[in-house]
């Protein structure tokens, strides 16, 4: 769909999709994270946060004041560097694998549930040969298992070659401003 075709969407009355979020504001991406997760809790869905060792402490502080004890429970969370570089580096298969694993478990013990991921690569170069098979696959899953996830990556931080490759496998769009439908 052209960029003037798109329509912009309320986060809160999407219940399933594919989100591609490019993110320039530090504390915009932690509210929106927060709003994120504290919105899938609410719903009664449980939440997968893969996210940096630096965002977790502030994610963790910030839902102690928004959730009681037994919703936090409900969010759970991984680092994203030992998400997705298993084994020292990013190997799509062995990360799908892991990625299949984990919505079966979650599924099975939680039911509905939700993610959130940030994610953060070394060197481009290093995965971009890796990231078609990676993010078509795994659009598949989170379509068949009618999740909603967010891939969140630094605006800064990505190509526009690696940004049209990864907007190929998202349904939405999601910048620090705007939701918008790709489909």
């Amino acid at each position: 769909m052209p960029a003037e075709e798109k329509e912009v969407v309320n986060p809160r009355i999407i219940s399933e999709g594919h989100i591609l979020y490019t993110f320039n504001c530090d504390d915009i991406y932690i509210q929106n994270a927060l709003n994120y997760i504290v919105a899938g809790v609410k719903k009664g869905e449980s939440v997968l946060v893969i996210e940096s060792s630096r965002n977790i402490p502030r994610l963790r502080e910030h839902l102690v004041t928004l959730l009681d004890e037994k919703e936090r429970n409900r969010i759970h969370y991984t680092n994203n560097f030992t998400f997705y570089t298993l084994n020292g580096a990013f190997h799509a298969s062995k990360v799908l694998n892991y990625f299949c694993r984990i919505v079966k478990e979650l599924t099975e013990k939680e039911g509905k549930f939700r993610l959130w991921t940030h994610v953060e690569w070394g060197d481009e170069e290093e995965f971009l040969n890796n990231i078609e098979e990676y993010e078509q696959s795994s659009d598949e899953i989170i379509r068949a298992e009618q999740l909603l996830c967010v891939c969140a990556y630094r605006e800064k931080n990505i190509s526009s070659e690696l940004k049209q490759t990864l907007l190929q496998f998202h349904s939405h769009e999601m910048s620090d401003k705007d939701l918008l439908t790709l489909e």
